[in-house]
C-alpha cells in the first residue's frame, strides 16, 4: 500500500464473524505512519505526502483502507469515514471481494 496511516478499530471481521480489533492501513490525511483510533481528529497536511491534496470541503471524506482482523488474521476492505476532520467510523466495505 506504499505509505499510510493506522486505525486501531473493532470491526466484525466478514470471514469468522467475530468482532475483534483490527489493524487499519488507509491513505487519508498526513501520511506518516500517524496512528489513530475512531473520534481521533485527522491531520491533514503537516508537509510531506498527503491524500487529498488538499482538506476536503468541511473535512468530510471516506476512503478505502485494508484491515487484519486480530483473531483469525484475514485480511479485508473496510471504509473509513471522517467528518469535521474526525474519523466517525469504519466499516466493512460490502462492495470489494477481493
Amino acid at each position: 500500500m506504499g505509505i499510510y496511516n493506522i486505525l486501531d478499530a473493532d470491526v466484525e471481521c466478514p470471514v469468522c464473524g467475530q468482532s475483534a480489533e483490527a489493524n487499519i492501513q488507509f491513505r487519508l490525511g498526513w501520511l506518516d505512519l500517524n496512528q489513530y483510533q475512531l473520534g481521533d481528529r485527522l491531520v491533514w497536511c503537516r508537509g510531506g505526502i498527503h491524500e487529498p491534496k488538499t482538506r476536503p470541503p468541511d473535512g468530510n471524506l471516506e476512503g478505502e483502507g485494508v484491515a487484519e482482523c486480530s483473531n483469525c488474521h484475514a485480511e479485508y476492505w473496510v471504509i473509513v469515514r471522517v467528518v469535521a476532520d474526525t474519523i466517525e467510523s469504519v466499516g466493512v466495505d460490502q462492495l470489494r471481494e477481493e
